[in-house]
């Protein structure tokens, strides 16, 4: 009775080692993929958030007579303002969060486009605060996008009514 494997067992066993191998070795870098989206997506949201909070503390309300009071930065946008970089509607933010300088060019270092648009609703006593975080690079969006969105965008709206003062 011969001991050991054939040369036939080891071919197959080696053939299966190296499939399975190979189907780990894809499996972690979609894992890693989707573990960088999912980083993506959380960051971006937390810069919409926080640009939607900023937005909405602003005063926007009425005075003890009854007439409207509006703060700084709570004027209507320009159409296209979530699409494109347009002044005093986007900002510039580094992969930690961070407001990079720059007007309406993508400074060197750019992780996120922030873009937000202000619309009164009729009435005149309610706003729709809309806020974008696009990425950029080389997995994300372009900074000058246009009018189709990156399925990494993240957008968020909120309402801001008038109070009385």
């Amino acid at each position: 009775m011969a001991r050991g494997f054939s040369l036939v067992e080891v071919v197959v066993a080696t053939s299966l080692t190296t499939v399975a191998t190979l189907a780990l070795a894809q499996l972690s870098i979609v894992s890693v993929r989707a573990n960088r989206f999912a980083r993506s997506t959380s960051v971006a949201t937390v810069m919409a958030l926080q640009k939607l909070e900023q937005l909405r503390a602003l005063t926007w309300a009425f005075d003890a007579a009854g007439a409207p009071l509006s703060g700084a930065g709570l004027a209507s946008s320009p159409a296209g303002a979530l699409e494109q970089n347009t002044a005093s509607y986007c900002d510039f933010l580094d992969d930690g969060g961070r407001t990079m300088a720059g007007d309406l060019s993508t400074p060197p270092g750019t992780a996120f486009v922030r873009r937000w648009s202000i619309q009164p609703l009729p009435g005149g006593d309610a706003l729709v605060i809309q806020v974008a975080v696009t990425p950029i690079g080389p997995t994300g969006a372009s900074a000058q996008a246009g009018p189709s969105r990156s399925s990494e965008e993240v957008r968020l709206v909120g309402i801001k009514t008038r109070k009385s003062g």
